[in-house]
């Protein structure tokens, strides 16, 4: 991989600045002593960041809180969003092992949900 290729990753819009954007949010609104539910992080982390980007609507924030149960699962639907061609081929791929590596590396928790998440889904056959 090329540098100037390393260098759009890590770009606004770029698969890594949203994990790491939404990461670091996410951190941010857990320490928060209202003590939130997963699912009301996540609410507060989409509506948030769409107040200002405006790429999701709230319909779409609904169902990706319907359908979506960790962070790394989130990530995926707002790149979707804002940035699809990063999740269509032959970008996909490399975005999303490079997605899987953040969190491995930055939130092990996270992505160990994410794991357990795909696990459930091909299980069930989804």
């Amino acid at each position: 991989m090329g540098l100037f290729d390393k260098l759009l990753k890590r770009m606004p819009g770029g698969p890594l600045s949203v994990a790491n954007n939404l990461l670091t949010h996410y951190n941010k609104i857990k320490k928060n002593p209202l003590n939130l539910s997963e699912k009301e992080i996540f609410s507060e982390l989409l509506r948030s960041r769409y107040v200002i980007f405006k790429t999701m609507s709230l319909s779409q924030i609904d169902e990706v809180l319907e359908t979506s149960d960790n962070l790394v699962s989130i990530t995926f639907d707002v790149l979707s969003a804002e940035n699809p061609a990063a999740m269509q081929t032959p970008y996909f791929q490399d975005t999303f092992n490079d997605v899987c590596k953040f969190y491995r590396e930055n939130s092990p928790i996270e992505y160990e949900k994410f794991k357990k998440s795909i696990s459930k889904r091909n299980y069930q056959g989804g």
